[in-house]
């Protein structure tokens, strides 16, 4: 019979180790992130007629990204109509490496910031369509920026495919395949394509470390500014590609 350990969390305000320690001898150590509880705001606009369940998907967002203590408030707006663009329209097919948005999707984001220019900055933005050419494609989302498009579908599917363009906008993580991880479609993480919701410890913080200063426009966008400034950022990887918090 293998013998249960049951471990209490102390309260603490910084990061902290557990050692798991035999006959004088540290056999193990657990370290323990202590996180604030972070809050960010998503905008669901449908270009189509359908039901979201506001409640059930702010509930389910939440069990996902609970476990980097990210918590989101969702609010719904109405239906939005494109000039030119009707309910059965799909969208073209996007970069398959989340880098930039196709000529429909700045098309639909012009639109809606055209009509809406005081539109909140610090908030992620999902546009609900019809779906994509690619019929097994069901949400889309370039790094680092803060406009999503999501497959009209059911709550949890929402959810789920919200919580994983998530990853890409908010969190910057790339396909858990990548970077020399494990074989595609072999684990249950979120950003792996088995429908999975597991993140790893490197992953939250990741996704924490949003600054809200994310943009509508991909990298590859000539865009003009107020005062003809443009900011850069730098920051310093790990072997395996990952961010130097």
């Amino acid at each position: 019979m293998i013998p249960r350990l049951h471990l209490f969390y102390l309260k603490k305000k910084a990061d902290y180790k557990i050692n798991a320690i035999y006959k004088g001898l540290t056999k193990g150590q657990l370290k323990v992130f202590v996180f604030e509880p972070k809050f960010e705001k998503i905008i669901i606009i449908p270009l189509l007629k359908c039901k979201i369940n506001r409640d059930s998907l702010e509930k389910s967002l939440l069990k996902i990204y609970r476990q980097a203590n990210i918590q989101f408030d969702i609010s719904i707006k109405p239906t939005f109509h494109v000039p030119e663009f009707s309910e059965d329209i799909l969208v073209d097919n996007p970069s398959p490496k989340n880098e930039t948005y196709t000529l429909q999707m700045q098309q639909i984001r012009d639109a809606y910031f055209d009509m809406f220019p005081k539109a909140e900055d610090n908030a992620f933005y999902f546009f609900i369509i019809p779906g994509f050419v690619n019929p097994t494609i069901r949400g889309y989302m370039v790094k680092s920026k803060s406009m999503g498009f999501i497959k009209n579908g059911n709550d949890p599917i929402l959810a789920k495919v919200i919580a994983r363009q998530l990853g890409y906008g908010m969190g910057i993580l790339s396909d858990s395949w990548e970077n020399n991880g494990p074989s595609k479609g072999s684990t249950f993480n979120l950003m792996d394509i088995n429908g999975g919701t597991n993140l790893t410890a490197n992953q939250w913080l990741s996704l924490r470390h949003s600054t809200n200063t994310f943009s509508y426009y991909d990298n590859y966008e000539h865009v003009s500014t107020n005062n003809g400034m443009v900011a850069y950022y730098f920051w310093e990887e790990n072997a395996d590609g990952t961010i130097k918090m």
